[in-house]
């Protein structure tokens, strides 16, 4: 089955633009690979890229993936975090009653139903008799921003790159309060059996942290060094 074939099969829109495959492909490896040497694409099959980000098997998970217990039986993690993601309380910018978890009793929280945020809430509430009102995000990406903004929900877990990224997007404004509430590690994740890929990010991981690469992206795309605990 041709390649466009397959990509309708999956139910994605597919327009072919003529003698502009080499055009999107360097534009592609500018944004998301301009770190790399050119040993270091050779050496993870750059060229290869494009077909695996459509195939179905995927051999690592990047998406700001904290350790749980639940994760931890089902998916194998590296060693070396390679970030970190500070939470804080996250409010509308003209409210100025809430300033931590503890002036949200009574009150609703919006959280990803499967994010650490939503493990950390569900064991606040165990030992605060339920006194926080989880509500779970699900209708799209920007579904708290949206109950954010309505007042369907009074406050999230957020960092604050992501609040900046938001907030310099839409008119609708946000902002973080109090300390951190969870600074979790973030790592890759990997199926069970593959350790030796494990082992190889691990590596290229230290040797970007030594090189001071990974805190350069870090400073360049979120606008301080997550690299290292806050």
């Amino acid at each position: 089955m041709k390649m466009k074939d397959a990509l309708k099969k999956k139910g994605m829109f597919v327009k072919k633009l003529s003698n502009q495959g080499e055009f999107f492909r360097k534009r592609w490896e500018h944004k998301f690979a301009s770190a790399l040497s050119a040993s270091q694409k050779k050496k993870i099959y750059m060229d290869q890229f494009l077909w695996h980000a459509f195939s179905n098997k995927i051999d690592m998970i990047a998406h700001n993936m904290a350790q749980n217990a639940e994760r931890k039986k089902k998916f194998l993690f590296n060693d070396e975090t390679y970030n970190y993601s500070p939470l804080y309380v996250t409010v509308p910018k003209n409210r100025n009653d809430i300033h931590s978890l503890k002036d949200l009793e009574g009150k609703k929280m919006i959280v990803g139903a499967t994010s650490n945020a939503a493990v950390y809430l569900d064991k606040y509430n165990q030992k605060h008799s339920n006194k926080i009102d989880v509500v779970y995000a699900g209708q799209g990406a920007d579904d708290a921003t949206t109950q954010l903004k309505t007042g369907r929900v009074d406050a999230t877990l957020a960092t604050p790159f992501s609040i900046d990224f938001s907030n310099q997007a839409l008119k609708f404004q946000q902002k973080t309060v109090g300390d951190i509430v969870i600074n979790s590690k973030v790592y890759f994740m990997f199926n069970k059996k593959d350790e030796k890929l494990k082992s190889e990010v691990d590596q290229a991981i230290k040797k970007l942290k030594k090189d001071g690469t990974l805190k350069k992206l870090s400073t360049k795309w979120l606008g301080e060094d997550y690299t290292v605990q806050n």
